[in-house]
């Protein structure tokens, strides 16, 4: 008798074909025959895209709806009511599908509770009822939710909890800016074209801070070269997407697949954050709806930290270019590099403080001591701001780091824009190349001999400064590597003439 297998189950088959498992090893462990294993492989792309946006864990078939646009955009605007603790009931359902039936011209289509019930049906949609107001939460609803996922968050080591989060960052603002862009939603206009999106995600004991992703407008930023520093995209308004967000958990599962980790990831509740890809190794925690302020480790503390790192290297850039008479700008490639940098630059106490503060640990732990490292103050930094009129003296420190934590970081989830993502029309231009404004001009290539010029040079500097023997270890390192690339260079045009 044929056996009818889960798209659950077919997903988790596709990932371990990705992962190099044979097809005998399958057929034992899932009980399958050999030609079902091979007609799963061969269908692994009807199956990714099934399990995007839906609901995996019943559905038998792929079997595509009759206006399967209509469909994807009242998925999409319950998947953003659910995720802000709206009340969605049977009426209103019936209602919106309307809605975007006038809007992707679909005169002749008129959904009764049939339609609704095969629609819910398909995609594993249960209502559930909402206590108290949409936009409210209080603190007998944060101390519930805690007390209810406690006990599932601390079943996990504290390597093993990460939690995630998106933040807008004016990559290229300056002091003098400040008033101008604090509190700039930056849903379009000139200063969209000076902000990024930066996704974070650390793990609780701080050891494993994974590498930023960088939503930025353009598409192959010239000053970019061949070299990204971080995990890098884009789309037209440098803000994260269902897309994006998905395809970067598929890679952080299969991460953790690779290194045969069990891990858990909290999430808040933004529209961007409900896709549903088939996950081998990763528990996804969503956070209470409206109450991030409360409890998610990222807005304990953990980016303004980040953002007082990063405003610190700008103002530091920006004095060293005064002192030298030079202009001041800052590319995206400098931009990332020290967004990078200063994401590595967060102790792993200060991480860990902040999960506590958020209630991840429980009752009875006491605070990590943070010592912060030497020369991290900012206060003389800024007086030096000050003192040279790069700053009004009504401009603050704090206002100039959280100037841009008002600016969204995705698209507010309206009618059109579901309708604009359902038929993937662009709001706007999408460019290939930066800005003229923004542009920086591309890497020069430096030859070996070049470069280790300027590695003689630099070690000059540091031991004319007194920075450490730690800085001349690291240089020596940079001159073993250039060397060693050169010289396998010549030996492989050597080879070469040799044939």
């Amino acid at each position: 008798k044929r056996k009818a297998v889960d798209i659950a189950t077919k997903m988790a088959i596709v990932n371990e074909l990705a992962q190099g498992a044979k097809n005998c090893e399958l057929v034992k462990k899932y009980g399958l025959s050999k030609s079902t294993i091979s007609t799963i492989a061969k269908g692994k792309e009807k199956i990714l895209g099934a399990t995007m946006n839906a609901d995996p864990t019943t559905r038998k078939r792929l079997r595509k709806a009759t206006y399967a646009d209509i469909e994807d955009a009242l998925l999409k605007w319950f998947a953003d009511a659910r995720s802000r603790n709206v009340p969605i009931s049977g009426p209103l359902m019936l209602s919106k599908a309307k809605d975007f039936a006038f809007l992707l011209d679909f005169p002749d289509f008129s959904p009764g509770n049939g339609w609704l019930h095969r629609f819910k049906a398909r995609h594993g949609i249960v209502f559930k009822a909402v206590v108290g107001e949409a936009a409210s939460v209080n603190n007998e609803d944060v101390d519930a939710w805690l007390s209810d996922n406690l006990p599932t968050i601390t079943s996990y080591a504290p390597r093993d909890v990460y939690n995630a989060d998106e933040t807008a960052l004016f990559y290229q603002m300056l002091p003098s800016k400040t008033h101008a862009l604090k509190g700039d939603k930056c849903a379009g206009g000139k200063n969209s074209k000076l902000r990024i999106t930066v996704l974070l995600c650390v793990n609780m004991d701080g050891s494993d801070r994974r590498l930023p992703f960088v939503i930025g407008k353009s598409r192959k930023p010239r000053c970019f070269g061949s070299y990204v520093p971080v995990r890098y995209r884009n789309n037209t308004k440098a803000w994260m997407s269902r897309d994006l967000f998905a395809e970067w958990l598929v890679e952080f599962d299969r991460d953790m697949a690779r290194k045969n980790r069990k891990v858990l990831l909290v999430l808040d509740n933004c529209a961007a954050h409900h896709v549903q890809p088939s996950l081998s190794a990763v528990t996804v925690l969503f956070l209470l709806p409206n109450a991030t302020c409360k409890i998610q480790p990222l807005d304990m503390g953990i980016i303004h930290a980040f953002k007082v790192c990063y405003r610190r290297r700008v103002i530091q850039r920006l004095l060293i270019a005064i002192d030298a008479a030079m202009p001041v700008r800052i590319s995206l490639l400098a931009a990332v590099e020290m967004l990078k940098a200063a994401w590595m630059e967060l102790t792993a106490e200060c991480i860990a403080n902040c999960f506590r503060k958020a209630g991840f640990m429980g009752p009875g732990t006491e605070d990590a001591i943070d010592h912060p490292p030497e020369g991290r103050s900012h206060e003389d930094l800024w007086q030096r701001v000050v003192d040279t009129q790069l700053a009004g003296p009504d401009v603050a420190w704090d206002d100039f780091v959280s100037a841009d934590d008002d600016a969204d970081i995705a698209e507010p989830c309206t009618d059109e824009a579901i309708v604009r993502e359902v038929r993937a029309l662009p709001d706007c231009p999408e460019t290939d190349e930066d800005d003229d404004e923004d542009a920086a001009l591309p890497p020069v290539a430096v030859n070996a001999s070049t470069a280790i010029g300027y590695i003689a040079s630099l070690k000059e500097l540091v031991c004319s400064r007194g920075l450490g023997d730690e800085h001349i270890t690291a240089l020596e390192k940079l001159e073993t590597a250039v060397m060693r690339s050169a010289l396998k260079k010549q030996t492989c045009i050597t080879d070469f003439f040799q044939k």
